[in-house]
This record gives C-alpha cells, sequence and structure tokens, in this order.
C-alpha cells in the first residue's frame, strides 16, 4: 500500500471525539427562559476555533479539515483550525481548558486525551470537557513498507522474536504507545521504540524512508 493510500485509511480509522469547553453552558444558564432561547438563536456569534493536538497532515488534522466545509454551511462563520501538537497535546488540551467559556472553542483528539492525567499530566482535568460528537471509529493498523521482508503476520512475528525491530510510535504514554507495548508483551518482541508526535503521517513517512520497521497508526 502506498503511502498517499495509508493516509486515506488513516482518516478513515482515526477515532476522533469532538471536545467542548464544558463551562461554555454557563453562556445559556443566567437568565429567563425567553433570554436563554434568543442567545441559543445566535449561537455562534463570531468565528469558531478548533484545536488540533497535532501537526499539520495528521489523522485529527486531515479529520478536521475535511469536515470544516460542512461546519461553516451549518454554523454560519468561519471555522479555524489551529494545530497545536506540543508536548503530545497537553498545550492543545490546556488552551482548551483556558479558552473563553463562549461556546467558539472545540477540541478535536483521539483516546489520548484521556490518558494524559494518567501520564504525567495532572493539571489536564477531564471534567472540563465535554464530548458532543464522535465522528469515526478508531482501529489500529500495523504497518510495514511495501517492500519490507515480512510480507504476513507470521513473518513479522518471526522477526519480533529473533530480532529488534525498530518501532514507530506516537510519543511515550499515547495510545498507539501503550498498544505497542502490549504487543511486545503479548509476542516476547524487544522494539527499540522511536516517537514520532507530529501525527500518522510523520509517522508512516519515517516508515517509508526506512527509519522504522514497523508502526501501528
Amino acid at each position: 500500500m502506498r503511502l498517499k493510500e495509508r493516509l486515506k485509511v488513516m482518516k478513515k480509522l482515526v477515532l476522533i471525539t469532538v471536545c467542548l469547553v464544558m463551562m461554555a453552558g454557563m453562556v445559556f444558564a443566567q437568565g429567563s427562559a425567553e433570554p436563554a432561547v434568543a442567545s441559543v438563536a445566535k449561537y455562534p456569534d463570531g468565528d469558531v476555533s478548533f484545536i488540533v493536538p497535532n501537526g499539520a497532515g495528521g489523522g485529527n488534522d486531515l479529520t478536521t479539515r475535511a469536515l470544516i466545509p460542512s461546519l461553516q454551511r451549518s454554523f454560519g462563520v468561519n471555522v479555524i483550525p489551529l494545530n497545536q501538537g506540543e508536548s503530545k497535546g497537553a498545550v492543545a488540551a490546556q488552551n482548551v481548558m483556558s479558552a473563553k467559556p463562549d461556546g467558539r472553542t472545540f477540541y478535536f483528539n483521539s483516546q489520548t486525551l484521556i490518558l494524559m492525567p494518567y501520564g504525567g499530566m495532572p493539571s489536564i482535568d477531564l471534567n472540563q470537557f465535554q464530548p458532543v460528537a464522535q465522528v469515526v471509529e478508531d482501529t489500529g493498523v500495523i504497518y510495514v513498507k511495501a517492500d519490507s521482508p515480512y510480507q504476513t503476520i507470521q513473518q513479522l512475528l518471526a522477526a519480533m522474536k529473533s530480532s529488534t525491530l525498530k518501532m514507530g510510535h506516537n510519543g511515550n504514554g499515547a495510545l498507539w504507545h501503550l498498544a505497542s507495548l502490549q504487543l511486545a508483551k503479548a509476542t516476547g518482541a524487544n522494539f527499540r521504540y522511536i516517537a514520532y508526535t507530529s501525527g500518522g503521517t510523520q509517522m508512516l513517512t519515517a516508515l517509508a524512508a526506512g527509519e522504522v520497521d514497523l508502526c501501528i497508526v
């Protein structure tokens, strides 16, 4: 499978949870019922930001940009994607938590968000996020190069046990890193781990260049 085709598959597989700052509900929680209805009718009253906790070209980013035309038609305002992939998405999460509670800041993310408080990021408070839509499902896929000597899962498993393969992952403590650790535990493999924190595109590009032997996306 060529890199371009892999990216299309990745785009379909990535699980995106669109999270709205939980306190946005407070905008409509004050006053009588009639003013509240009027406030809802005006929403949104300005451009909407969608913070993506990955670099440009990753699965979350591609899915966000694919949805933007429909979102703009629905909202009637500009929808602006903001890539903030620093610190495995923690910077993006912090920015969403500290955003003005006006209902105009959304967060596109995969399961990585729920792992943050348990991976050395105690300042990320999951209670400050409210999931509002599941876009697609996420299924991890093990990739090797098209011309890899491992063309079947049996060949790959044999190589895992007989040598140290270089495994690409999306950052220490991130979902696919944890998945690769479970794979190593189940198979007895001894991987050499290499992190690519800008998203699946960076990881698959590294795979195509021969920097790693396999990766999970």
